[in-house]
């Protein structure tokens, strides 16, 4: 059964700063420490934005951010991006000066610099009109770049974390590094042994660099029972498969423990590009029925996994380009699920695991000492039984999100200085276009400053468009929402398994009225932007501007119940029951017929603008806009 779609965002959070987070990809599964971070905030009344610059990889994510207030705004493609660069140039926003700047950093470049203005460009104006007060972000990286042409650009203050080898490796200037903390407001970092690290990389900061741990609910974490006997010691452990994980020490050790008599069982939960190695290494060394590859899990998986093991473990080491895990989440979420904890002396790894206490730590490669390790919970009564209780204490003091989340909030209350910016209220009306459609870029053209005018919140789709077509936006651009890439769509529709009912069910009613490709994919942009008008409080009304759009708010109305008004021109456009249904169910709807004021001329050859333009001035936009107004307050 799945949670009802989110509502918008309550009025407990009037008088704090309305947050962003910015990531460079959203959502990242293995990020659940972000996740927790946002969710936890929401609870507490804060009111967030999500924006990704970049679409997902795959289309699996966390069944928990069905629970997600916060709106998720993607960057358009980047033909567009380009052309809000062009727009900004034109209109001198564009920051040429600091471009330049960081195109003589060491390991920067022009090239780099641009793409992270780039990125960000098309969020210089929204932000602001979105009433968003501060930007956080996780991870030193293309994302907390763009940061900082952001701040220039808009005023607007910022914050991130790093967190491991995104600044001590991946970033590979120390320079931008030392930039993105100074322009900061503050930094947070996970843990004691990345503070150190980063106020080593840029000691000028020193002071404005903090260290919050990673926060959890514990309530979410269900508690194992780990009595290991005489048959298998069942341990788990889950990351990516890389080298730094240590995998293939954690299999080796099995095989150690397995010479002393003792039997281990590894569930190894996760997905990278050592599979084939480690599967390899599994088939040598005869351990086959004993090592099970899940591949990629979501976290209800993975906590199903810790409730029926006795153990976690996960072997952290540094690889050769010097990149290590910081703080793994992962072993923090073992220890409120009482499980005792086997893992190195790698970097913040010692601040969650106290050895002989709620664990034991080894070096890192040291098989041996992890072979042990695996037999003395194996063969010694009660000691994982004790070990985990001891773990989860610790969690619970450290870790709990009621302890961690309640810092980074009064941080982000600190850095709202002065009046904070008016938070808009929910649009009465919401505009869709396809702009794959010649037609329909044409008519936002015309139509835009009049939906400007009236509040309209206006929702697009295009990632087809020549720089020339896109020169008729103007300025509208820069306040246009994106819809994602069929990724990110793919990855909404498998999460919502009612409302996809309803919508087969419907497709069903339908019979041949409709091509069934076709409502498919009309509906995954439906429930799309269904969730996301819920999240921001949901409109008045839908205007679909032609018939290229009217199925999309056809499908909003029939399964969300949200009003639509249509101004189509091509009635023949569907067919039987669809057709009838649609035009019948429009709350408002002005169809093509001789002497209509809104009627448009047929669009002969492919350069529909000339006519469509002309009719459109004058008289007749003033009868569009008499006529949307009438839509907006019905």
């Amino acid at each position: 059964m799945t949670a009802p779609l989110p509502t918008a965002p309550s009025s407990a959070s009037a008088g704090r700063p309305r947050l962003a987070y910015l990531h460079s990809r959203y959502p990242v599964i293995s990020q659940t420490f972000i996740d927790n971070e946002i969710l936890g905030l929401e609870a507490a009344g804060w009111e967030v934005v999500v924006i990704a610059l970049n679409p997902p990889k795959n289309d699996i994510r966390h069944p928990r951010l069905n629970g997600l207030k916060a709106p998720v705004l993607h960057a358009p493609p980047q033909v567009i991006r380009k052309e809000v660069e062009t727009r900004l140039k034109a209109e001198k926003r564009w920051p040429e000066e600091l471009i330049a700047k960081h195109a003589h950093l060491p390991g920067v470049g022009r090239e780099r610099a641009e793409a992270a203005c780039r990125n960000i460009a098309p969020f210089v104006d929204l932000l602001p009109a979105l009433g968003v007060d501060h930007v956080h972000l996780h991870f030193a990286n293309q994302a907390t770049h763009s940061a900082l042409f952001l701040k220039a650009l808009t005023g607007l203050t910022y914050s991130f974390t790093p967190q491991a080898q995104d600044f001590l490796v991946d970033l590979g200037s120390p320079e931008l590094l030392q930039e993105m903390c100074r322009e900061a407001e503050f930094v947070v970092t996970a843990c004691d042994f990345a503070k150190q690290e980063l106020v080593r990389m840029c000691p000028d900061s020193d002071g404005k660099i903090i260290r919050i741990y990673n926060g959890i609910d514990p309530d979410n974490y269900k508690h194992a029972h780990p009595m290991p006997g005489k048959g298998a010691l069942r341990v788990i452990s889950v990351g990516r498969l890389i080298e730094f994980k240590g995998f293939h020490n954690l299999i080796n050790a099995m095989d150690l423990a397995r010479k002393e008599g003792v039997h281990v069982d590894l569930e190894l939960m996760g997905d990278g590009p050592w599979r084939q190695r480690l599967e390899k290494q599994v088939a040598d060394l005869h351990l086959g029925t004993q090592v099970t590859f899940h591949g990629t899990v979501n976290i209800e998986q993975m906590k199903r996994g810790f409730v029926q093991a006795d153990a976690f473990a996960l072997a952290c080491i540094t690889d050769e380009k010097g990149a290590a895990d910081m703080l793994p989440t992962v072993i923090t979420e073992a220890m409120f699920t009482r499980l005792p904890v086997l893992s190195s002396r790698v970097a913040g790894v010692p601040e969650q695991v106290v050895d002989g206490e709620t664990g034991f730590l080894t070096e890192p490669g040291d098989e041996a000492a992890l072979a042990r390790a695996l037999v003395r919970l194996a063969t010694e009564e009660g000691l994982a039984q004790r070990l985990g209780e001891g773990g989860e204490k610790r969690a619970r003091e450290n870790f709990a999100l009621g302890v961690t989340l309640p810092v980074l909030a009064g941080k982000f209350e600190s850095v709202a200085k002065g009046a904070l910016r008016a938070k808009p209220a929910p649009a009465k009306l919401v505009a869709y276009y396809d702009l794959n459609h010649a037609e329909s870029l044409a008519l936002l053209e015309m139509e835009y400053p009049v939906l400007a005018e009236l509040g309209a919140q206006v929702w697009v789709r295009g990632g087809n468009l020549t720089w020339r077509e896109l020169e008729k936006l103007k300025n509208g651009l820069l306040h246009l929402l994106w819809l994602p890439d069929g990724m990110a769509l793919e990855m909404e529709w498998s999460h919502w398994p009612d409302e996809r009912a309803k919508l087969e069910k419907l497709r069903g009613e339908l019979s041949t009225s409709v091509d069934g490709e076709e409502f498919f994919e009309a509906a995954r942009r439906a429930l799309w932007l269904a969730v996301q008008m819920k999240r921001f409080g949901p409109p008045a009304v839908v205007y679909a501007p032609s018939t290229n759009e009217a199925l999309v708010a056809w499908i909003l109305y029939q399964v969300w119940g949200l009003p639509f008004a249509v101004a189509g021109e091509r009635v023949d456009a569907f067919d039987g029951k669809l057709r009838t249904r649609l035009f019948a169910d429009a709350k408002i709807k002005a169809l093509t017929k001789e002497g209509n004021p809104l009627e448009r001329p047929g669009v002969p050859g492919k350069n529909p603008r000339g006519l469509l333009k002309g009719i459109w001035y004058g008289k007749r936009r003033a009868v569009f806009r008499k006529w949307l107004a009438g839509v907006r307050g019905a």
